[in-house]
């Protein structure tokens, strides 16, 4: 086990002399709810026909509909969890933008404690529609350094802390600790400004206590026991694994085929996965980037047996294949995958299913944005 550690902290002398421009603090309430955020579940009132309302065209001259002026409150109840222990696919994209799909985001659940695994894109904005309290998620876990895990980090942190979070516990791979330092290298000015809703830097600052991991590791937070083992992808990327009351949940980050996965995920009760590819129904990629092929997939024989299965190129390979995925989770004997980190495709999900059950007898479901799954 190899890890580094970093306690950020700062003295009273020299938060004085930071927070010396935002006196006139004012204390925010810890609802968890902010206001004006507009939730796709919500009614929201159509104001294109308001007196002077400007009505955009695309490119061929069709209309589309503008997002109104006064958007609909989101309710303010709390999310209510299936059960004690969940995973909820929080955002199911990939680097591509796609109108549906959120950055790649997965939150595990313990008796209301949180662990967010990786703040893609647009994180922040599913928590808050699913009426999840972003002030109650003081564990995060990154499991590589790419933007499409990462980009949502920064808004995750700063509205979080505005809104109560006062102190976090943070792993990840080698650069998490550079990934919070840009609000003091790059951001020093906004914190500083912030600081009149905050009062405090803890959470930002102080009390945030940053590892970076290496290798296998297992730790235990909030009553959950957590494991890592490092897989195979295009930059170093760590899968974790959560068991608590006889039950496990794994989530796998970006992976080619990878036997530590098998290791790790070992009877598990779900994993998350890297979608292994899944069949391309239609090509959903933004602006004049060329489609992938579509079609089926090639892959093993009908007859191939999981046991004796060898994967192809798995060295250099960013994403399992379809097949991979199956036999993976068919070897380590999970009794549910989860699917997740989509391409920009819209899923052919009967011929996909019918492939991963030529390799996989256990339950497939398809994720989506804000899926929670119970063991």
């Amino acid at each position: 086990m190899k890890t580094t550690q970093k306690t950020y902290g700062m003295s009273r002398r020299n938060f004085m002399t930071f927070a010396g421009g935002a006196m006139g603090f004012a204390t925010i309430a810890a609802t968890g709810v902010p206001i004006g955020c507009a939730s796709s579940k919500s009614k929201v009132e159509d104001t294109s026909q308001q007196s002077g309302a400007v009505t955009p065209a695309n490119q061929e001259g069709m209309s589309v509909n503008p997002y109104p002026v006064n958007p609909s409150r989101i309710s303010p109840k709390s999310y209510e969890h299936k059960g004690d222990f969940t995973v909820m696919t929080v955002g199911t994209g990939c680097p591509d933008t796609i109108v549906g799909r959120s950055g790649p985001s997965t939150l595990v659940q313990y008796k209301g404690n949180y662990f967010l695994v990786d703040i893609g894109a647009g994180t922040t904005f599913r928590l808050v529609e699913a009426g999840i309290h972003l002030d109650r998620i003081k564990n995060i876990l990154i499991t590589h350094m790419h933007t499409d895990h990462t980009d949502g980090y920064s808004k995750f942190m700063v509205e979080s802390w505005t809104l109560g979070r006062r102190d976090t516990d943070i792993f990840g791979v080698k650069g998490v600790n550079a990934l919070h330092n840009i609000f003091a290298t790059v951001f020093p000015e906004d914190i500083k400004y912030r600081l009149g809703k905050t009062a405090t830097v803890d959470g930002m600052y102080e009390k945030v206590n940053i590892t970076e991991l290496e290798g296998a590791n297992t730790f235990t937070l909030d009553g959950v026991e957590i494991r890592t083992l490092p897989t195979i992808h295009a930059v170093y990327n760590l899968a974790y694994r959560f068991d608590v009351d006889g039950n496990s949940i794994v989530v796998s980050g970006d992976t080619s085929y990878s036997e530590n996965l098998i290791t790790l995920s070992k009877n598990a009760d779900i994993l998350v996965v890297d979608s292994g590819r899944v069949v391309n129904k239609r090509y959903m990629g933004p602006g004049e980037m060329k489609p992938p092929p579509g079609g089926k997939q090639s892959g093993p024989p009908a007859a191939a047996n999981p046991a004796t299965y060898v994967p192809k190129e798995v060295q250099g390979k960013s994403h399992a294949s379809l097949e991979d995925v199956a036999i993976m989770a068919a070897k380590a004997n999970v009794k549910k995958i989860v699917l997740t980190h989509y391409p920009p495709f819209e899923v052919d999900i009967e011929t996909t299913l019918k492939q991963y059950k030529r390799f996989y007898n256990g339950e497939v479901i398809f994720g989506q944005d804000l899926l929670e799954v119970k063991p």
